[in-house]
């Protein structure tokens, strides 16, 4: 089963330890701004994951990508991002080329799937088409 998390809330964060204590969730995290990077690594983690690797976990996929210090460089060029929003639809634009290779490559994509302005991504298609829905 894959579910996806959208919440943000300080309600949902402050609750966090109690809805999911803290050896129940596998956390993964690309920590780039590059979506080639982000691809690479969820293929990477998601590939580890089908091996089994973190038995009596939910492991959960981040797609998001992270702003970092050379972001706010290159946002002075107006063809690179200039916001989170911007990064977002750039990782969102990826998402669908990604459970592609996760399908052809027979993967489940693990069960928690975490992406930021989730309106502007297919994240609920492919949960679905993830759980075969």
């Amino acid at each position: 089963m894959v579910l996806v998390s959208i919440d943000s809330s300080a309600a949902a964060v402050s609750h966090s330890a109690v809805i999911w204590p803290g050896a129940l969730m596998r956390n993964t995290w690309a920590n780039t701004d590059r979506l080639d990077q982000l691809t690479a690594f969820n293929v990477r983690t998601v590939q580890e994951f089908n091996q089994r690797t973190w038995p009596g976990q939910l492991f959960k996929v981040s797609w998001t990508l992270t702003p970092r210090a050379d972001t706010i460089w290159r946002s002075l060029d107006p063809k690179n991002a200039k916001s989170l929003r911007e990064l977002a639809l750039t990782a969102n634009a990826g998402l669908d080329a990604f459970a592609e290779v996760m399908l052809a490559k027979r993967l489940r994509p693990g069960n928690v799937l975490l992406v930021d302005f989730h309106e502007t991504s297919r994240v609920f298609a492919q949960a679905l088409r993830a759980n075969m829905i």
